[in-house]
């Protein structure tokens, strides 16, 4: 261990890589890798930091000297830092402040180690919510999905409907504002406040909208006859009704979603079927299926569509299904034995 504080640069790497790979690490040696960490040679801090890290939790006593090396020069040390204060998983002010420091990183690398050590923590990291939430619209993708899967073990989403409607007032990030919206869509009855601000989200850019429809229909579903649900469809028919609405198809799914709820949605529906965006279509019929006998009325509509619309199997099944759905709900109520689907009998 005294190898560590040698004058000898070659014999202070020797011992801290030594008492880094100690398996398990001795508590003794947790001290002296304290020491490494301070040394003005990377690979020494680095072996420090690894040592530390594979300490766990019995290094609580080193954080605040990790903490002082979180904004190290060499990216490798600042990246095992950042996974050491995860494994020791202590939520102290010195280890929290760290990992804020850490998720502001010019490496992706750090920026995940510690969104991954937040996530370890879990609840007790709950003053690192703002943070998470940004972090939801970092340009890396692998790191949005880092912030998502940490936020998740940090604070249920149903916990942080107020931190997410806020985020979906983000006008920098649309990553963020779309991330606020699905996840606003997970939160249940909790979401109820959050309608408002969905609705709001409609007139966002495509993927923003998209994911406050969906949002919408979730929500809406906790409360199928109450005040949200009726707030919901009716701003849910209005983007279906605009044909230049941005997140016309998700809407349709939406109101499907929503169920016989949504029964006054169905003349709408059965105008988005005659669309010539197959997409709407396909969500169209998707929806009257799962509205089931409250839209009989558009029966003729989705046996035209399912004729008519495209030739390629893959769009064409959804729409004979959504069809198909539709009467076989029918057949239940009227207690028919059997039915024509296009010259076939249809099996229940």
């Amino acid at each position: 261990m005294k190898l560590v504080e040698s004058p000898d640069v070659n014999d202070r790497r020797y011992g801290a890589a030594e008492l880094a790979t100690m398996d398990p690490v001795a508590p003794e040696a947790i001290p002296s890798l304290v020491v490494a960490l301070c040394d003005a040679d990377s690979a020494v801090r680095l072996s420090g930091a690894e040592g530390l890290e594979r300490a766990g939790s019995a290094a609580a006593k080193a954080i605040p000297a990790l903490s002082a090396i979180v904004r190290d020069a060499d990216n490798r040390v600042r990246q095992t830092v950042a996974r050491a204060l995860g494994q020791i998983g202590s939520a102290t002010p010195e280890a929290l402040g760290a990992l804020k420091i850490a998720l502001e990183d010019i490496d992706s690398h750090v920026r995940r180690n510690a969104l991954e050590s937040i996530g370890r923590i879990g609840p007790p990291a709950a003053a690192l919510i703002k943070e998470l939430i940004r972090a939801l619209g970092d340009n890396d993708k692998s790191i949005r999905r880092s912030a998502d899967a940490a936020h998740k073990k940090v604070e249920p989403p149903s916990l942080a409907v107020p931190e997410f409607i806020a985020a979906l007032g983000n006008v920098d990030s649309t990553h963020v504002r779309s991330a606020a919206a699905k996840a606003l869509g997970l939160t249940g009855p909790a979401g109820a406040g959050a309608v408002d601000a969905l609705i709001a989200a409609l007139e966002d850019n495509k993927i923003v909208a998209g994911n406050a429809a969906r949002a919408l229909g979730q929500i809406a579903v906790c409360d199928r006859t109450g005040p949200v649900a009726v707030k919901a469809v009716a701003a849910l028919i209005r983007v279906l009704e605009d044909p230049g609405g941005a997140a016309r198809s998700r809407a349709a799914l939406a109101l499907g979603r929503i169920g016989p709820a949504a029964a006054e949605a169905v003349p709408v529906l059965i105008a988005a079927l005659r669309s010539d965006d197959v997409s709407l279509t396909v969500a169209a019929a998707r929806a009257l299926g799962r509205l089931g006998t409250t839209a009989a009325e558009a029966l003729p509509a989705l046996d035209e569509a399912a004729g008519s619309v495209s030739t390629c199997a893959s769009w064409r099944i959804p729409v004979v299904v959504g069809y198909a759905a539709a009467h076989f709900r029918r057949m239940k109520r009227d207690a028919v034995p059997g039915m024509s689907i296009h010259g076939r009998q249809a099996s229940v």
